[in-house]
């Protein structure tokens, strides 16, 4: 769903507005008495700059998305939170797709792949292993992509999780196809 470039820009709009009062509201408090307090409104800062970026994201305005987001994820790190930091690094490696820069945003699925480590989360590995695959093919390196896309079906098997493996056996079949393993491609797509 898309929505009209007019109906962004007020939610941009309310949004900053809104930041920019919490940030005057939290620099007048001089200090949270309690670690639970300060956790939560870190929270909520976050996932505001998050928000807005996607907003900034939307209007294809990636140098402030970046920033909002690189914010964000720095915030979700500093309260322990990152499955939330691996979700807004997703929006940061999309940006770098969009703008075709393959190295950046390998490097962040590579980071987003670290976090959901931590949380011992196969599901969200195996997503960012398709994703690293795919960028690899856009480099060209189609060996490195098999590899990646491999290690993915295996996860998505062993959860039989039908529509990752779908994703992950085209993706393979597109790779083998690069490479001219047309055996291999029409095994992957049967």
């Amino acid at each position: 769903m898309s929505y009209p470039a007019w109906f962004v820009a007020v939610i941009v709009a309310v949004c900053s507005l809104f930041v920019k009062n919490s940030f005057s509201l939290v620099s007048a408090t001089p200090f949270f008495t309690a670690q639970n307090e300060q956790r939560e409104e870190i929270l909520e800062e976050a996932k505001i700059l998050n928000h807005i970026g996607l907003a900034h994201k939307l209007l294809k305005e990636y140098p402030e998305a970046l920033d909002l987001f690189q914010q964000a994820v720095a915030m979700f790190e500093q309260i322990n939170q990152p499955l939330l930091a691996a979700g807004t690094l997703t929006h940061i490696g999309e940006i770098y797709e969009a703008r075709r820069e393959w190295q950046k945003a390998k490097a962040t699925f590579l980071q987003f792949q670290a976090l959901v480590g931590q949380e011992n989360n196969g599901q969200l590995k195996a997503v960012s292993l398709n994703r690293i695959g795919a960028i690899e093919q856009k480099l060209g390196n189609y060996q490195g992509a098999i590899d990646f896309h491999q290690q993915a079906l295996t996860i998505f098997n062993s959860n039989k999780n039908w529509v990752g493996q779908g994703v992950a056996y085209n993706h393979l079949g597109t790779a083998y196809q690069a490479l001219g393993r047309f055996d291999k491609k029409k095994k992957n797509f049967q």
